[in-house]
């Protein structure tokens, strides 16, 4: 795999029941130059299994775990996650969030198109657990 353009960083603790659909709208994503590093903390239920599964499907998806698969906190997990990026840019999803399929095109778009730009955030709509806005 060429290197990618963006690498997109998913710390997961416990996420299980979130993480399939969080997964599949990014290997869904308009934009396909990505990797996908999915750093787990240590978690306790099936997360990552599924996170391994999706990278058994999907050679842009890593997954990463602490040693001996501690939790150590969301800080030093997105930093190992960050540590092994390998894009360009870097941007960070919530194992249990989704993006719209073209989020990752229109961000990097904007960034290409702005290089005075060092950090940028969206808009976002909140759901609840049943997917209702």
């Amino acid at each position: 795999m060429s290197e990618p353009d963006v690498t997109v960083s998913i710390p997961s603790y416990n996420h299980a029941r979130y993480l399939p659909q969080t997964l599949e709208c990014m290997l869904g994503q308009t934009f396909p130059n990505f990797e996908l590093i999915i750093a787990d903390d240590g978690s306790s239920d099936d997360s990552v299994e599924i996170a391994e599964h999706f990278a058994v499907r999907d050679n842009r998806v890593r997954v990463l775990r602490h040693p001996g698969g501690i939790h150590r906190g969301i800080a030093p997990t997105s930093n190992l996650a960050a540590a092994s990026a390998r894009g360009r840019y870097v941007c960070w999803l919530d194992s249990d969030d989704l993006w719209f399929p073209d989020t990752l095109e229109r961000r990097l778009e904007f960034m290409e198109q702005r290089p005075d730009i060092g950090l940028m955030c969206g808009f976002f709509d909140v759901i609840d657990g049943k997917g209702v806005c």
